[in-house]
């Protein structure tokens, strides 16, 4: 019904997103400014959303978002031959972290490493300590991911989804996280800035970026972060 020299002209003004929207009458289409829309729904359409196992033959992978006074979230990611396979997601908000340690313990996976951002080495003013001292107070050796520029995260996110696979139930929340993640707009000037917008997305979408700057399809498995020797437990460490 459109001359297809308007759909010419509109493809070369319009986003992909907005092309979609308005000519395609797509309901799928992609969040304008998301960052992952298009990923996420092309894995919708290769139904790599879909219902992923457990695999107790496999050690289960943590990424995490620290949070205080806002949500924190943690991702459940296994590697499956040349599948990355997300399982689980937690996001809560109000509580310690020694919630979150009886949450993992809680569920019936067999871990390996358990990956948190770098201001998880930050000490805090009231205790002196770091979170990451903490959690092996509690029990829960992690590795620390070192500080990267936020775009160079999202670009490693980009490469890491087309070879990854959620379960539809168990990251529900986390899966709308990514595709809600956004770019802020600049209502001023009427145009998307090269950051994102602070909202409830980001806590999920911070956690994956974890997973994103550390994710190397050929990585060994075997490699563990060591820790200061001085930094012990008295409890059981998983």
């Amino acid at each position: 019904m459109v001359d297809p020299g308007e759909l010419e002209e509109a493809r070369q003004t319009m986003t992909e997103e907005e092309y979609e929207q308005e000519y395609e009458c797509s309901f799928a289409a992609a969040l304008t400014g998301a960052y992952y829309g298009k990923y996420m729904n092309e894995l919708e359409r290769k139904k790599q959303i879909t219902s992923v196992p457990y695999d107790p033959a496999v050690p289960v992978d943590t990424f995490w978002d620290l949070g205080i006074s806002d949500s924190m979230s943690i991702w459940f990611i296994q590697y499956v031959g040349k599948e990355v396979h997300v399982i689980d997601y937690i996001e809560e908000a109000g509580k310690g972290l020694e919630h979150y340690v009886r949450e993992l313990k809680a569920k019936p996976y067999s871990y390996g490493d358990h990956y948190i951002p770098h201001d998880g080495a930050a000490r805090e003013l009231g205790t002196g300590r770091t979170r990451q001292e903490t959690l092996l107070d509690l029990g829960l050796r992690t590795i620390i991911v070192p500080r990267q520029m936020v775009a160079d995260g999202i670009h490693a996110v980009r490469m890491a989804l087309p070879q990854c696979w959620f379960d539809r139930k168990n990251c529900e929340k986390g899966i709308a996280a990514l595709k809600n993640y956004q770019r802020k707009w600049d209502s001023k000037n009427k145009m998307f800035l090269d950051r994102p917008l602070h909202d409830w997305s980001s806590h999920g979408s911070d956690a994956f970026r974890m997973f994103g700057l550390i994710f190397n399809p050929q990585r060994s498995r075997n490699h563990r972060q060591s820790l200061p020797r001085e930094v012990e437990s008295e409890y059981e460490i998983f």
